[in-house]
């Protein structure tokens, strides 16, 4: 089906293709498996369903999560560590993009996993930290220590920010090509994985437009945006092997929210 016109996009699985998935782990085939969350609702989320000039009116640089989205990460914690669905089980790492919104999501399930987040500075939301098109630092490392103190920070988050401002606004065109580069970093992971002969499990607290993108460039696709829609904290899971096409197993699937806290007719405005 195609994901922009469906009106609920939640992924279909079964115990069948679980079971295939993880004979393929133990077929001297290591497996990188990717696992995406999107951040829960924001501010900025709210604003845009109103209205576009609304949005563009009241758009925060880098907005806080709604009460709505910090229940929406919650629920996402405890599926996860439940485990119930074998597809999204056995993370070993946790990686978080460096804006606001990404890292409240990502604390209640770096507590529920017991694991640290990571903050990678390079999964951030396709357009960068601006104000109205002028760049800004985003969260500085004392910001980051004092709000996030379990998170491990990489030594290109300073006392100004993390996002380079001569950058400004960054261009879909520019996101894309970051993105693809994020894309080939994952693959020497998988190469990493066949060289080393073991699975590994990655998830990646990210966004919307991020995750649209990196499935683009997982399939060669040329779109612009919104060829992969996503609910907030929605899941999506791909597993990549050396030199192969990544096989996608899920993709914005929503089955650990109640239906309260799944806006089915703003897939494409939030």
């Amino acid at each position: 089906a195609n994901p922009t016109t469906s009106t609920r996009q939640e992924t279909v699985t079964c115990e069948s293709l679980s079971r295939q998935v993880k004979v393929g782990h133990n077929n001297n085939n290591p497996t990188l498996r990717v696992i995406l969350i999107r951040h829960g609702e924001s501010m900025n989320n709210v604003e845009h369903e109103i209205s576009r000039e609304n949005y563009l009116k009241k758009r925060k640089a880098d907005p806080e999560l709604t009460s709505n989205g910090h229940l929406q990460a919650q629920h996402a914690a405890d599926y996860l560590k439940a485990a119930t669905n074998r597809l999204f089980s056995g993370i070993d790492e946790l990686y978080v993009s460096p804006f606001l919104r990404t890292m409240m999501t990502a604390a209640p399930i770096s507590e529920a996993l017991d694991l640290p987040a990571k903050v990678w500075t390079d999964i951030y939301e396709v357009g960068g930290a601006h104000d109205n098109g002028v760049g800004v630092g985003g969260l500085t490392r004392s910001e980051m220590k004092n709000r996030f103190p379990t998170y491990e920070l990489p030594s290109e988050v300073g006392e100004e920010g993390w996002y380079d401002v001569s950058r400004n606004k960054e261009t879909k065109e520019m996101g894309k090509r970051r993105i693809e580069k994020v894309f080939e970093t994952l693959k020497e992971w998988a190469r990493e994985c066949a060289r080393e002969g073991r699975d590994r499990t990655v998830a990646l607290v990210v966004h919307g437009d991020f995750i649209d993108f990196l499935l683009q460039a997982a399939y060669n696709l040329e779109g612009t945006a919104h060829v992969f829609p996503c609910y907030n904290t929605c899941i999506t899971a791909f597993d990549m092997r050396a030199d192969s096409r990544p096989l996608v197993l899920a993709h914005n699937s929503v089955s650990h929210l109640p239906p309260s806290l799944i806006k089915f007719d703003k897939l494409l405005k939030c």
